[in-house]
C-alpha cells in the first residue's frame, strides 16, 4: 500500500467511526423513546433468536401466536443468520441485534467510499462516505432490525466489484465475484436482477469471449452459492423455492381496490388478508384431499378474545397449516387474474409507486407513510427526505458526469437504481426497497458536489485573474509617458 493509499484507508477510518458513533446514538435514542418494533423487523428479530434456538426455519409470528409450526422461506437468510450468529453467542436482545446491524451499516461506508475513488479519487471517495456516514437512509435501518442495512452493503461490494473487475484478468477474481454474487442474493431476491444488468453492460461494452467466460465462471459459483438453499427449500416445500416465496402476498396487498386515494401506490392489511381467505376457500373445495388439519386451537380464547367462533376462524387456521409455497402460488395468480381485469388501474400505480420513491407524487404524504405504517420515526423520516431532495440535483449533475467520463461506471451504477424502480413499480411505493440504489445516490451526489465545487472556484479564480488584469491595466495608465 503506497502512502496516498496509506492515508485515504486512514481518513475512510475515521467516517467509518463518525458512522458508528451516529449509529449508537440514533440506537440509544430509540431504546429511551419508546417501542419500535414493528412489521419485518419484529419478525427478523424473532428469526434470530429462533434459529440460534435450532428451531430452524419456521413462521415464528405464527408459532408464537398460534402454536403452528409452518415451515416458511418469506425472504432471503442471509440477514437472519447474522442476527442468529449473534443470539447464538448470548445476544438476544433488540439493543444487540440493532449493534449487529450497525456494524454492517457502518462498513458500508467505506465501500462507498472506496467504489467512488475507484470512479473519480480520493476527494470525491471521501465525499461519498461522508454522505454515507451521514444520510439516515444509510443508517437508520440499522436500529429498526430490518435487511436494508445489508443490503445497502452488499450493493455497495458489487458496485466496488464491477468498477475494479477491469483491473484485474485473474479467474480467482472471478470466482470470488460469484461468491459476492450469491452473497448479494442471499441478502435480497432483486440483486439478482441488479447482477443481471451489471454483467449485460460488460458484455455488451467489452464483446468479448474473454467477457463470456469470465461471466459464465461467476454465473457457475453463485449458483454453488445458492445451492444449498434451494434444495433446503425445495426438500420443505415439495416445490422447487430458489429464494422466497413472499412475491404472492406482497402481490396481493398491492393491488386491490382499497389500494386508492391518499393510499394509492401503497399497499393494505385488509387486501391481503381478503385475498388470503379467497385463495384458501378455493383449495379447500378443488383439493378436499389434501386439506390439513381445520380443528380451532383450544386456545381459540386467547387468540380471539374479543369474538366468538365464527366462520373466519377454521379458515384461518385452516391459511396457516397451508404449505406456505403453495399458498404464495395460489396468491400470485389471483392477484395476477385481478390485475387483468383492472390493467388501468396497474398502469396508474406503477407511476404512482415510482413517483413515491423518488419524490415526485406526494412527497409529504410519503413522508407520513414512512412513519405510519413503515416505524421510521417522523425526525428520521423526514430528515431523510429533505436531505435526498438536496441531494438529487448533484446526483443528476453527477450521473451526467460519470456517462461522459465512462459508459463502464455510467452502466455499473444505474444497474441497482433500475433494479430498485422495477421492484418498486411492481410492488407498492416504499423508501425501503430504494434501499439498494442508496450507495448509487451517494456516489453520483459526490461526484456531482465535486464538480460543482471545481467549477465554482474556477469561476471564482478566473474572477480574480480578471479583476487584477484590470487593476493593473488602470495603473499603467497613470504611469506618465516620458517620452
Amino acid at each position: 500500500m503506497n502512502n496516498e493509499a496509506r492515508i485515504f484507508a486512514q481518513r475512510i477510518g475515521w467516517f467509518v467511526l463518525g458512522g458508528f458513533l451516529i449509529r449508537l446514538a440514533y440506537l440509544l435514542w430509540l431504546q429511551y423513546s419508546g417501542r419500535f418494533m414493528i412489521g419485518d423487523a419484529i419478525v427478523y428479530h424473532m428469526e434470530g433468536n429462533s434459529l440460534a434456538n435450532g428451531n430452524g426455519w419456521i413462521n415464528v409470528i405464527v408459532y408464537k401466536r398460534f402454536g403452528i409450526v409452518r415451515q416458511t422461506a418469506g425472504h432471503p437468510p442471509l440477514y437472519s443468520y447474522w442476527l442468529a450468529l449473534w443470539s447464538f453467542f448470548g445476544m438476544r436482545s433488540t439493543l444487540s441485534h440493532q449493534i449487529a446491524s450497525a456494524f454492517l451499516g457502518s462498513a458500508s461506508i467505506a465501500v462507498v467510499g472506496y467504489v467512488a475513488r475507484k470512479i473519480r479519487g480520493d476527494v470525491v471517495g471521501l465525499i461519498a462516505a461522508a454522505v454515507a456516514m451521514l444520510h439516515p437512509s444509510f443508517w437508520s435501518w440499522d436500529g429498526m432490525i430490518l435487511s436494508e442495512t445489508l443490503a445497502i452493503l452488499v450493493s455497495a461490494s458489487l458496485l466496488l466489484f464491477f468498477v475494479s473487475s477491469s483491473q484485474s484478468r485473474s479467474i480467482r477474481w472471478y470466482i470470488w465475484g460469484g461468491v459476492l454474487a450469491g452473497v448479494a442474493i442471499l441478502s435480497r431476491a432483486e440483486l439478482l436482477m441488479a447482477l443481471v444488468l451489471l454483467t449485460l453492460g460488460v458484455l455488451v461494452l467489452q464483446r468479448s469471449r474473454v467477457a463470456v467466460m469470465r461471466a459464465a465462471i461467476m454465473a457457475g459459483v453463485t449458483v454453488v452459492v445458492l445451492a444449498p438453499w434451494a434444495i433446503y427449500n425445495t426438500a420443505r416445500f415439495d416445490r422447487f423455492v430458489p429464494l422466497s416465496n413472499s412475491a404472492g402476498v406482497t402481490m396481493a396487498a398491492s393491488n386491490c381496490a382499497d389500494v386508492s386515494g391518499q393510499y394509492a401506490g401503497r399497499w393494505s392489511y385488509f387486501c391481503a388478508v381478503e385475498a388470503a381467505e379467497r385463495v384458501t376457500k378455493k383449495w379447500a373445495l378443488e383439493h378436499p384431499q389434501e386439506l390439513p388439519d381445520t380443528s380451532i386451537s383450544p386456545n381459540w380464547r386467547a387468540d380471539f378474545p374479543d369474538g366468538e367462533i365464527t366462520e373466519k376462524v377454521p379458515i384461518v387456521h385452516q391459511y396457516l397449516k397451508m404449505n406456505e409455497a403453495v399458498v404464495d402460488g395460489l396468491l400470485r395468480q389471483d392477484t395476477v387474474n385481478w390485475i387483468k381485469q383492472h390493467p388501468r388501474y396497474f398502469i396508474k400505480s406503477m407511476a404512482i409507486r415510482v413517483g413515491r420513491v423518488t419524490g415526485l407524487y406526494n412527497p409529504s404524504n410519503q413522508m407520513r407513510s414512512d412513519v405510519i405504517p413503515e416505524g421510521r420515526r417522523k425526525p428520521v423520516a423526514f430528515a431523510a427526505w429533505y436531505l435526498y431532495f438536496a441531494l438529487l440535483p448533484f446526483v443528476l449533475f453527477g450521473f451526467f458526469k460519470v456517462l461522459k467520463e465512462s459508459k463502464q461506471n455510467f452502466l455499473t451504477l444505474i444497474a441497482p437504481l433500475a433494479t430498485s424502480l422495477f421492484v418498486v413499480a411492481t410492488t407498492f411505493g416504499n423508501t425501503r426497497y430504494r434501499a439498494i440504489a442508496e450507495p448509487t445516490l451517494a456516489i453520483t451526489a459526490a461526484v456531482g458536489i465535486y464538480y460543482f465545487y471545481t467549477a465554482l472556484m474556477q469561476r471564482r479564480n478566473a474572477q480574480h485573474q480578471y479583476a487584477s488584469k484590470s487593476n493593473n491595466s488602470n495603473e499603467s495608465s497613470l504611469i506618465p509617458d516620458e517620452s
